[in-house]
């Protein structure tokens, strides 16, 4: 679901904790690797709960290859910055990839429509796109906002009432 609330005021009611930054090129590959080698580990120090551990790292996932794909374009050359903001109540996941960013109001638009966001790739083709941004935007759980141009995404997601927070959980970076 959409919020049009902004990061900073967001962050002040998730009762914050801490925060994890995390930096690296953008390509599929290293993509798979790291989501596997860093956040799942780290999503699963900080939760303890399979289940909600796996949810966090796929949306995770999904706002990353969106990154690299969409945004970056696979081009290894470009950065993505990941911050995970860690609160008592929720969790924050904000991606940002060095992308010319999108027309968001206009994808959400037609996302409220029923209807994917549709561009033109290098090659003249018709891209269609959205589907991952339509999954976050449609589950009631999460809130989703874009800021910037467009080449930062970040979802909220409320802990359930039973979930356990490990404020001691580190996201390595480094092996």
């Amino acid at each position: 679901m959409r919020t049009r609330k902004h990061l900073p005021e967001l962050i002040n009611e998730i009762d914050f904790l801490f925060e994890t930054k995390d930096r690296f090129r953008s390509s599929v590959d290293s993509l798979y690797t790291i989501h596997t080698s860093r956040y799942l580990n780290f999503y699963s120090n900080l939760f303890g709960d399979d289940e909600f551990c796996s949810y966090i790292a796929c949306l995770f996932l999904d706002m990353a290859r969106n990154g690299v794909e969409w945004g970056n374009r696979n081009n290894p050359r470009k950065y993505l910055r990941v911050t995970n903001y860690v609160g008592q109540r929720a969790i924050i996941v904000s991606v940002e990839d060095q992308g010319d960013g999108f027309d968001y109001d206009a994808h959400f638009r037609l996302l409220r429509k029923g209807r994917n966001f549709t561009s033109r790739g290098r090659d003249g083709k018709k891209w269609r796109g959205g589907r991952g941004l339509r999954w976050l935007y449609e589950d009631k759980n999460i809130l989703v906002n874009l800021e910037g141009q467009g080449n930062r995404i970040f979802a909220l997601y409320e802990y359930p009432e039973n979930l356990k927070v490990n404020p001691k959980a580190r996201l390595v970076t480094e092996p």
